[in-house]
Protein backbone atom coordinates (compact mmCIF):
# COMPACT_ATOMS: atom_id res chain seq x y z
CA UNK A 1 0.00 0.00 0.00
CA UNK A 2 2.82 2.36 0.93
CA UNK A 3 4.67 1.65 -2.31
CA UNK A 4 1.57 2.38 -4.35
CA UNK A 5 1.14 5.76 -2.69
CA UNK A 6 4.80 6.55 -3.24
CA UNK A 7 4.52 5.70 -6.95
CA UNK A 8 1.40 7.85 -7.28
CA UNK A 9 3.17 10.75 -5.56
CA UNK A 10 6.16 10.42 -7.86
CA UNK A 11 3.90 10.28 -10.92
CA UNK A 12 2.08 13.39 -9.73
CA UNK A 13 5.39 15.21 -9.21
CA UNK A 14 6.54 14.24 -12.70
CA UNK A 15 3.30 15.53 -14.22
CA UNK A 16 3.60 18.81 -12.32
CA UNK A 17 7.21 19.20 -13.41
CA UNK A 18 6.27 18.56 -17.06
CA UNK A 19 3.43 21.04 -16.85
CA UNK A 20 5.71 23.73 -15.42
CA UNK A 21 8.35 23.02 -18.05
CA UNK A 22 5.84 23.37 -20.90
CA UNK A 23 4.49 26.59 -19.44
CA UNK A 24 8.00 28.05 -19.17
CA UNK A 25 8.71 27.08 -22.79
CA UNK A 26 5.54 28.82 -23.94
CA UNK A 27 6.39 31.95 -21.95
CA UNK A 28 9.91 31.98 -23.38
CA UNK A 29 8.58 31.65 -26.94
CA UNK A 30 6.13 34.46 -26.29
CA UNK A 31 8.90 36.76 -25.01
CA UNK A 32 11.10 35.93 -28.00
CA UNK A 33 8.30 36.80 -30.40
CA UNK A 34 7.66 40.09 -28.64
CA UNK A 35 11.32 41.06 -28.81
CA UNK A 36 11.74 40.09 -32.44
CA UNK A 37 11.46 43.17 -34.69
CA UNK A 38 9.33 42.92 -37.80
CA UNK A 39 11.67 43.14 -40.78
CA UNK A 40 8.92 43.42 -43.39
CA UNK A 41 8.12 46.71 -45.09
CA UNK A 42 4.73 48.34 -44.59
CA UNK A 43 3.74 47.34 -48.12
CA UNK A 44 4.65 43.70 -47.44
CA UNK A 45 2.65 43.65 -44.21
CA UNK A 46 -0.44 44.92 -46.00
CA UNK A 47 0.21 42.90 -49.16
CA UNK A 48 0.34 45.90 -51.48
CA UNK A 49 1.96 45.66 -54.90
CA UNK A 50 4.08 48.36 -56.52
CA UNK A 51 2.28 51.45 -57.70
CA UNK A 52 -0.52 51.20 -55.13
CA UNK A 53 -3.03 54.01 -54.76
CA UNK A 54 -4.79 55.42 -51.71
CA UNK A 55 -7.87 53.40 -52.71
CA UNK A 56 -5.77 50.21 -52.85
CA UNK A 57 -4.40 51.02 -49.41
CA UNK A 58 -7.86 51.53 -47.97
CA UNK A 59 -9.32 48.34 -49.47
CA UNK A 60 -6.34 46.20 -48.48
CA UNK A 61 -6.31 47.60 -44.95
CA UNK A 62 -10.00 46.85 -44.42
CA UNK A 63 -9.61 43.32 -45.81
CA UNK A 64 -6.63 42.57 -43.55
CA UNK A 65 -8.38 44.00 -40.48
CA UNK A 66 -11.43 41.88 -41.22
CA UNK A 67 -9.25 38.75 -41.41
CA UNK A 68 -7.14 39.48 -38.34
CA UNK A 69 -9.59 41.13 -35.95
CA UNK A 70 -9.14 39.71 -32.41
CA UNK A 71 -12.85 38.89 -32.04
CA UNK A 72 -12.51 36.30 -34.82
CA UNK A 73 -9.81 34.42 -32.92
CA UNK A 74 -11.39 34.19 -29.43
CA UNK A 75 -11.85 30.42 -29.50
CA UNK A 76 -8.36 29.65 -30.76
CA UNK A 77 -5.41 28.71 -28.50
CA UNK A 78 -3.76 31.58 -26.63
CA UNK A 79 -0.58 31.38 -28.70
CA UNK A 80 -2.59 31.74 -31.92
CA UNK A 81 -4.52 34.67 -30.44
CA UNK A 82 -1.25 36.34 -29.49
CA UNK A 83 0.19 35.94 -32.99
CA UNK A 84 -2.96 37.28 -34.66
CA UNK A 85 -3.08 40.24 -32.29
CA UNK A 86 0.55 41.04 -33.07
CA UNK A 87 -0.14 40.89 -36.82
CA UNK A 88 -3.28 43.00 -36.39
CA UNK A 89 -1.24 45.69 -34.64
CA UNK A 90 1.41 45.53 -37.36
CA UNK A 91 -1.28 46.08 -40.01
CA UNK A 92 -2.66 49.08 -38.14
CA UNK A 93 0.79 50.61 -37.73
CA UNK A 94 1.65 50.04 -41.39
CA UNK A 95 -1.58 51.69 -42.46
CA UNK A 96 -0.83 54.74 -40.31
CA UNK A 97 2.69 54.94 -41.73
CA UNK A 98 1.52 54.73 -45.32
CA UNK A 99 -1.23 57.32 -44.88
CA UNK A 100 1.39 60.00 -44.19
Amino acid sequence: MREKREKERQQHEREMWESERKQKQQERAKREQQDEPDKRSDEEILGLSRGWTQEDLKVTYRRKCNQLHPDKWEKMPKQMQFMMEKEFKAVQQSYKNLLK
